[in-house]
């Protein structure tokens, strides 16, 4: 009786130790499965577009969970540049750990979809058709996965001519080491930092039919975009661009050894663009035609006729120019202190 009790004992051991093993291999499958990551499909990766177009590309995920899903977009080829487009994603920063420039998606917790824009930035530069090359990838909290198949983006951009003006005036920006635009600072009389967007410059065009303050907005940078039907309500002639400091600083809270190095683009959007780098002519101390100042500054002229637009250096000594806008510079003077915000 008791080698047949320690035989059935026996087969009593093998029969639960084939369950308990059976039950873990369960387990570690379920285990399995549940920590898989959702993979997210792009509808589509190759573009043409137009400067000035956008893109959108919707983002399918297998498997929707119950978290957001971090992804990157991020510029790894082509011939363009990072400013040459825009995206609907927040760009990256110093301090949060992703890297190299480029820009956070976030594809929301329970959604099945997730769309994102890349737009063609409509810029000053003539040139021929560019091509970015992009790489998305999981990122942040690396919930989700990408399909292999839609890992690469390629958008390709046309140039676009126009008949319009573009002026952009900046007294303010840089390029941090990351890449981004930040505002640029000086120290005052005290050693504490402030922004140089804190002056306050205008661009003033005046054109054949007097003056547009089309630029007075506070901004920074200032843009005027003059469309070709302004153009041609305004007619032919001599547009003159000016650049005033309306609001300065009291002289007493600045360093008077502070000066500005702003940068004033015109252009024939895909046509012609120049720089002007309008070094030492505005300081601290000045406080702006607002306050009684006389700041303001002729920089260019530009000469419309038909659909051909000629630039001019103001001060290039061109006495045809320099004798229309003598008399113009001395009726604004008046106009300039007299306008209000």
């Amino acid at each position: 009786m008791k080698k047949i009790f320690n035989t059935k004992l026996l087969f009593s051991a093998i029969v639960f130790s084939t369950l308990f093993i059976s039950c873990n291999e369960d387990d570690n499958s379920t285990a399995d499965l549940r920590f898989v990551k959702p993979i997210v499909t792009a509808d589509a990766t190759n573009f043409t577009l137009n400067e000035g177009e956008t893109a959108t590309v919707t983002l399918t995920v297998n498997n929707p969970i119950k978290d957001d899903m971090d992804y990157k977009l991020e510029l790894v080829g082509g011939s363009g540049s990072f400013r040459d487009f825009t995206c609907s994603g927040s760009e990256t920063s110093v301090g949060d750990g992703w890297g190299i420039i480029g820009h956070m998606l976030h594809f929301p917790a329970y959604a099945t979809t997730f769309s994102f824009d890349i737009t063609a930035d409509l810029d000053y530069l003539p040139e021929g058709t560019e091509e970015l090359v992009f790489r998305l990838y999981s990122m942040g909290n690396g919930k989700g996965l990408v399909d292999a198949a839609s890992e690469t983006i390629t958008v390709k951009i046309a140039n676009t001519a126009t008949a319009d003006l573009a002026i952009k005036f900046d007294w303010a920006s840089m390029t941090n080491a990351h890449g981004n635009i930040v505002d640029m600072e000086y120290a005052d009389a005290d050693g504490d930092m402030h922004s140089y967007a804190d002056f306050d410059f205008d661009i003033i065009m005046v054109d054949p039919n007097g003056v547009n303050y089309d630029g007075a907005t506070g901004a920074h940078p200032e843009v005027v975009y003059y469309t070709e039907m302004d153009i041609l309500g305004n007619g032919d002639g001599s547009y003159y661009v000016i650049i005033d400091l309306y609001d300065g600083l009291s002289p007493t809270t600045a360093d008077p050894s502070f000066g500005f190095t702003p940068v004033l683009t015109i252009s024939k959007p895909g046509v012609w663009v120049h720089e002007f780098k309008l070094d030492n002519l505005w300081a601290s101390t000045d406080e702006g035609s607002d306050n009684g100042d006389d700041d303001s500054y002729v920089a260019a002229e530009i000469v419309v006729s038909g659909s051909t637009y000629t630039l001019y250096d103001y001060n290039s000594g061109d006495e045809l120019a320099s004798g229309r806008t003598a008399n113009m510079h001395s009726n604004l003077k008046n106009l300039i202190r007299g306008r209000k915000k």
